[in-house]
């Protein structure tokens, strides 16, 4: 299940070069993703009597380190997240103002879209639908 999830994610990765680094790297697929975390923890707890038999009596403090340091990764984690949301939700309010004028700029057009021209045309289309608040 765990070299499932890996070898998807590097399909997936591998196919999205052509969007950019950016898009590369972009997950979008979590739910495949989290089968490795479920495979890891799956392995970890069917190890528990070889970990104790290797650590013999730093077990617990180990268990209890590596526990706190995966909780301290998922808040990190949480915290990355909510930073990159705040990032993109600021970007898209402000692409959403300036789209929203009678005659928006060249630099607003370039800034919702990387081809002026495509942007233009697909405004003027929400506009004639009356979509999107236009």
């Amino acid at each position: 299940m765990g070299l499932y999830a890996i070898a998807s994610s590097m399909a997936t990765a591998m196919s999205r070069m052509g969007l950019g680094l950016g898009q590369a790297y972009t997950s979008r697929y979590t739910t495949i993703s989290s089968l490795l975390l479920v495979a890891t923890v799956v392995i970890c707890v069917e190890s528990r009597g070889i970990f104790k038999v290797w650590f013999k009596g730093l077990y617990r403090p180990i268990a209890f380190f590596v526990t706190i340091a995966v909780f301290g990764l998922v808040l990190l984690n949480v915290a990355w997240g909510i930073h990159g949301s705040n990032i993109r939700s600021r970007e898209l309010t402000d692409s959403k103002a300036c789209t929203h004028t009678a005659q928006p700029s060249q630099a607003c057009l370039l800034y919702a879209y990387p081809n002026a021209e495509v942007v233009q045309g697909r405004l003027d289309y929400l506009k004639q639908i009356h979509w999107g608040g236009y």
